[in-house]
């Protein structure tokens, strides 16, 4: 009697333990794996001295990395600036090494110093990313001069250096500067691009006037799309100040910053399924499988295609601000309010990458929060 119950406990032990493992590997096989992480830089411009809550500085940095950027730019007008905003940018989560920072000072001397001194007192100097000096702002092509004293300058004080900048006068300037941040809202040249490369030097994008938080579609838009099929190293926009409501409590988002969240994650599956496509193991005289990479294949290109060089669709900037100041809208707000991207059939874009990359890996995407 003693025997056959032990026989039964251990047969009921032996068949739980089974349930256990095959549970284990079912939820195992059924969990979704995760976004990876992207692959280029995504910030906003922030200067502390444009934001009405000093004391927020820690929640500020923490709502921009939660709502996707990977860097930011840095303003400068002391060595502790530069301790304070780093280190504690760090600490939240914004700044990730692989992406070189501005600095943002009164001129490159005193910047360089403030750097210098800054190293010294900073508690993560050994996690800082580079630094880069910036300046001037949006040099016309006539300021050869004055682009080349400040490339020669930086260069003596061990940095590099670069600035946002037009079309034009990034082909008469990126034989000197280290970055050529173009105006990502002007007509996409792609022998810029490759003229950069040729120096030996980066092509960044940035906007100016072109998002100001309030458009969720136009900011989907630059940090999803466009920067997938124009792919600079870093996007930096203007302004994280107009991106934010501000509150006694806190900062809370703007219609524009959820947009450059959602951008972010679009652009994050989009680069997943090239990635499917790249490593799709399959077998070349094998038709499902080789009907299956064409298809996703084709998708994509069809998509890229339809992504235009000009985000402005064809219009002048200055036509849209004449417009607006007709209709009596106030200068600060432009035509970016209400404007509709060329292509903003973002939710359906991004369902129809992720079914491409579950048919080609098995494995579905989580998106998370």
């Amino acid at each position: 009697m003693m025997q056959g119950n032990a026989n039964t406990l251990g047969f009921t032990l032996w068949m739980g333990l089974w349930v256990i493992m095959l549970l284990a590997l079912v939820s195992q096989a059924a969990a979704p794996a995760p976004l990876p992480a992207a692959d280029v830089g995504f910030g906003l411009f922030y200067d502390f001295a444009l934001c009405k809550h000093p004391e927020h500085e820690q929640l500020y940095f923490r709502q921009m990395a939660e709502y996707g950027c990977n860097t930011a730019t840095v303003y400068c007008r002391s060595a502790a600036d530069i301790v304070r905003q780093v280190d504690t940018a760090l600490e939240e989560g914004l700044l990730d090494p692989r992406f070189p920072v501005f600095l943002l000072g009164p001129d490159v001397e005193k910047t360089a110093a403030y750097l210098a001194e800054a190293r010294g007192l900073a508690k993560h100097a050994d996690r800082w990313p580079e630094f880069l000096l910036y300046g001037p702002d949006e040099p016309k092509i006539e300021q050869e001069q004055r682009v080349r004293d400040f490339a020669e300058q930086a260069q003596a004080q061990g940095l590099r250096c670069g600035t946002a900048i037009f079309p034009a006068s990034a082909f008469q300037y990126s034989e000197v500067l280290d970055i050529c941040m173009v105006h990502a809202g002007s007509h996409y040249s792609r022998a810029l691009v490759e003229k950069i490369a040729h120096e030996g030097h980066e092509f960044w994008a940035y906007t100016g006037s072109t998002l100001k938080g309030k458009n969720k579609l136009m900011d989907r838009y630059f940090t999803g799309l466009w920067m997938w099929k124009f792919h600079p190293r870093v996007f930096l926009a203007w302004a994280y100040h107009t991106h934010m409501e501000e509150t006694p409590e806190g900062p809370e988002a703007s219609p524009g910053l959820v947009g450059w969240r959602e951008g972010i994650i679009d652009y994050r599956v989009l680069r997943a399924l090239e990635e499917a496509i790249a490593t799709y193991p399959r077998d070349p005289s094998a038709a499902e499988d080789s009907s299956k990479t064409a298809r996703a294949a084709q998708w994509l290109q069809e998509l890229e295609d339809s992504i235009p060089a000009d985000a402005s669709h064809g219009v002048p900037w200055t036509s849209f601000r004449e417009k607006d100041l007709e209709q009596g809208r106030n200068y600060e707000w432009t035509w970016y309010d209400t404007a509709i991207p060329p292509v903003a059939n973002f939710d359906l874009i991004r369902m129809e990458a992720l079914f491409y990359i579950e048919d080609l890996t098995g494995e579905k995407i989580e998106i998370g929060e």
